[in-house]
């Protein structure tokens, strides 16, 4: 048992009860994360607290079975209808849970101190968009958009997704739901907002560079490393053309850039130049491609780090692979615009719960690892599924240590081999004429 780390995880855990009783207790600070100065003010057996843990509960079922399996484990012989749920559920802001996981994430930081993996000192978040299906309703239509056929035919609404990924630290930074209809570069300036982006690293993916993502992200005082497309200016390209691998130019504002950022408020001008730095660096596949960086230092960031780096950023992927197949994003418990919101942040919140007590089992995993062929990480499939009511009782009950230590010994049961190079041919979407079919690669733990 990792007893420093289970003792870091108890504070946290504190502060995450703190932030909840401050809310409910105070009329106040209540109203910030209610739809009615009247909510959750009645005697109800759905109390404000009732209704946060039971939507944080991962609600993947039916919802009779989830309300009836809840109040079995904490309901003092009491229990309540779907149709009650429904309608205290509404008096909920979504906000609630995004503001749980900002509190979360902040002590995570504060607690974890100098054990907080880095990258030659710097924290790496990488930023990348998703997508998540949506039930067929209008007025999830009408929100969030969708695909449509060339006909101009509704062919399924969907949301876009973006977050800020803490890859080396499994975190989920920030997240949050967008139109179908908006780019993910759009989406960039209020994912930056509000965050602490001193000593921060962040990695892109090639759809995002920009000369005013650039000046945004250097104004602010961070580093980044981005993929760019070969064709994506006469500068990759010539580059491209050249035998140089390794240059530093100056970038002018194309017009757009221009016009956005004085949209933002930057007083620039088109001969505002930012510094930046083109790498060639050779893929697994055996493709030349361009990163660009404001990591100048040559000495210390050469063409073999930026490379690893880079690869690193994969970790967002894997994140989004989490959240929608093992944890079942797109499984919501109501088909109402405020459900598939709670349902999205609540799902945030969870994963780094999950990733948080992941953290208790690091010594034992290693050790293990050292005594047969592979490494081994915890099985997230089963963790999450071992979750499941017991994160309740890490709020509700006063001994959240006890808590969190059965779930670590539980976690540490379920571990799978990292299997190093292991690569699946990718299989062609399929559209079966059932609700549940079966994966290969995957099978339903909630």
């Amino acid at each position: 048992m990792n007893s420093s780390m289970a003792e870091t995880n108890v504070r946290i855990i504190d502060e995450l009860k703190k932030f909840i009783r401050a809310i409910v207790n105070n009329p106040i600070e209540k109203a910030q994360y209610c739809n009615s100065s009247k909510a959750f003010t009645r005697d109800r057996i759905l109390t404000m607290e009732n209704t946060i843990m039971l939507i944080m509960n991962a609600l993947k079922r039916s919802l009779n079975i989830e309300l009836q399996s809840y109040f079995d484990h904490f309901g003092e012989n009491k229990s309540c209808s779907k149709q009650a749920f429904c309608e205290q559920r509404v008096k909920l802001k979504p906000e609630f849970f995004h503001a749980w996981n900002q509190v979360l994430v902040s002590s995570f930081y504060k607690h974890y101190g100098d054990t907080v993996k880095t990258w030659k000192g710097m924290v790496l978040w990488a930023i990348d968009g998703s997508s998540v299906p949506l039930p067929e309703t209008e007025d999830l239509w009408d929100l969030f958009g969708g695909a449509s056929n060339q006909t101009g035919e509704k062919v399924s609404t969907t949301a876009r997704v973006c977050c800020v990924y803490d890859v080396l630290n499994a975190i989920i930074i920030k997240g949050f739901l967008h139109s179908y209809f908006v780019s993910e570069e759009e989406v960039i300036p209020p994912c930056l907002s509000e965050l602490e982006m001193e000593k921060k690293l962040f990695l892109f993916d090639r759809g995002y560079p920009s000369y005013w993502l650039m000046y945004l992200l250097m104004e602010k005082g961070s580093r980044f490393v981005m993929r760019v497309q070969r064709n994506a200016n006469n500068m990759v390209r010539d580059f491209l053309a050249s035998e140089a691998t390794d240059i530093t130019i100056e970038w002018a504002p194309p017009s757009t850039s221009l016009k956005k950022l004085r949209d933002m408020g930057r007083a620039i001008s088109k001969d505002t130049l930012i510094r930046v730095r083109m790498v060639k660096v050779v893929l697994d596949t055996g493709e030349t491609e361009v990163l660009i960086t404001n990591l100048y230092e040559t000495d210390v960031y050469g063409e073999e780090e930026l490379r690893e780096v880079y690869h690193l950023r994969w970790g967002i992927e894997t994140c989004y692979g989490y959240l929608k197949q093992e944890l079942q994003l797109g499984q919501f418990s109501g088909i109402r615009p405020i459900c598939i919101e709670q349902d999205f942040a609540a799902n945030l919140f969870l994963f780094n719960l999950q990733s948080l007590i992941e953290k208790q089992t690091e010594a034992y995993v290693e050790a293990v690892g050292k005594k047969r062929k592979y490494r081994y990480k915890i099985n997230k499939n089963s963790s999450w599924a071992l979750l499941k009511d017991r994160a309740v009782h890490l709020f509700l009950q006063e001994d959240s240590r006890k808590v969190l230590v059965e779930l670590e010994k539980l976690f540490e049961i379920y571990l799978e081999p990292i299997r190093p190079a292991r690569k699946y041919p990718r299989i062609k979407k399929r559209k079966p004429n059932v609700k549940y079919y079966t994966l290969t690669n995957y099978k339903r733990a909630l």
